[in-house]
C-alpha cells in the first residue's frame, strides 16, 4: 500500500512538473533541472510550489532550493518531512551561497536591518483571473488584488508588491514562516505604502519603512527596521550636563601676578600721557 502510495504521488509530481515546465513527462527524470528560465527566481519557485500544492497535495520547502527533479522527489515522496498544505510557507531564493550554508536573515549588525529584493515583470504568472488563481490567492491579500486590478499595469504593481514580502522576509527572521497573503502591502491617502500584518484574525501596522519602485521590466523594494529597543538613552547626567551651562572656573593664583603688572604697566603709560600734554602746553 505504501509503495503504491509513494508511486501515485510520484507520478503526479512529475505531471505538475511536467505541466510546468511545459515539457513531455518523459523528459522529467531525475537529472532534470529545475534552474531553466521559468524555474529563475522566487515568483517562479512559488508558481511551482503552487501548483505542486494543487496536484500532489503536499508542499516541502524544498521547492525553493532544489536544483534537480531528483532532489525534489526526494524530498517530497511519503516518509519524507513534508509540510501540511494549510501550513503557512516560508518563500524565499535558492541558496547562493558558494559553500551551501546561507547567510542568517537580520544577521546586520548594529540596531537597523535592510532587506532588498528585485523581480523581473515577466516572472509573474500570467493568468486570465488573479482573483480565482491559486498563485495570486496564496500570496496576495484581497486589498492587494484589488489595488493592482484597478491599476493601468497590474503586473507592475503586483511585482512590486512580491518585492515587498520577500525583502521583508529577508530584513526581518520574524517573519519568515508568515504566508506571503497575510502581510500585505497598503497605501495611504497620500500614496505612501505601509506593511501590515493579519494575524489571530486581527490586523497590525507593522514598524517597518518600506520603498518600492518599478521599471517596464523590474520592480524593487527595500525594508527597513530599526530596532528601538537596541537605541541606548541618554544617561541623565550627560542631558544635564548639555542643559546647565558650566560655571566660570574661578582664576588661579598664579594668574594674579601677571594682571597686577598689566594694571601698572596702564598707570604709567596713562601717566606719561598726562605729563606730555602738560609739558605741551
Amino acid at each position: 500500500m505504501a509503495e503504491e502510495l509513494q508511486s501515485e504521488t510520484v507520478v503526479r509530481l512529475r505531471q505538475a512538473v511536467a505541466e510546468f515546465f511545459e515539457v513531455g513527462e518523459t523528459e522529467v527524470g531525475p537529472a532534470f533541472s529545475l534552474q531553466g528560465r521559468r524555474g529563475q527566481g522566487s515568483i517562479a519557485r512559488a508558481a511551482l510550489d503552487s501548483l505542486i500544492r494543487r496536484r500532489v497535495g503536499l508542499t516541502s520547502r524544498s521547492v525553493y532550493s532544489a536544483r534537480t527533479y531528483g532532489e525534489l522527489e526526494a524530498e517530497l515522496a511519503p516518509g519524507a518531512a513534508t509540510v501540511p498544505v494549510s501550513a503557512p510557507l516560508a518563500t524565499s531564493l535558492p541558496d547562493p551561497s558558494p559553500n551551501g550554508q546561507g547567510i542568517t536573515p537580520a544577521a546586520v549588525a548594529g540596531p537597523v536591518c535592510c532587506g532588498i529584493d528585485i523581480e523581473l515583470i515577466d516572472h509573474l504568472p500570467r493568468v486570465d483571473d488573479c482573483w480565482e488563481d491559486p498563485f495570486y490567492r496564496d500570496h496576495f491579500a484581497p486589498g492587494e488584488i484589488a489595488y493592482c486590478l484597478l491599476q493601468e499595469t497590474p503586473s507592475l504593481h503586483f511585482t512590486a508588491r512580491w518585492c515587498a514580502k520577500e525583502a521583508l522576509k529577508k530584513c526581518d527572521g520574524a517573519f519568515l514562516a508568515t504566508a506571503p497573503k497575510d502581510i500585505e502591502v497598503v497605501v495611504d491617502a497620500a500614496g505612501a505604502p505601509h506593511l501590515v500584518h493579519h494575524t489571530g484574525g486581527g490586523t497590525r501596522r507593522l514598524p517597518h519603512a518600506v520603498s518600492l519602485s518599478h521599471t517596464t521590466h523590474a520592480a524593487v523594494a527595500v525594508v527597513v527596521k530599526v530596532d528601538a529597543a537596541a537605541v541606548v538613552p541618554t544617561p541623565r547626567n550627560v542631558a544635564l550636563a548639555l542643559e546647565v551651562p558650566s560655571p566660570v572656573p574661578p582664576p588661579r593664583r598664579g594668574s594674579l601676578l601677571p594682571t597686577l603688572l598689566g594694571l601698572v604697566a596702564l598707570g604709567v603709560a596713562i601717566g606719561a600721557l598726562v605729563r606730555t600734554f602738560w609739558i605741551v602746553r
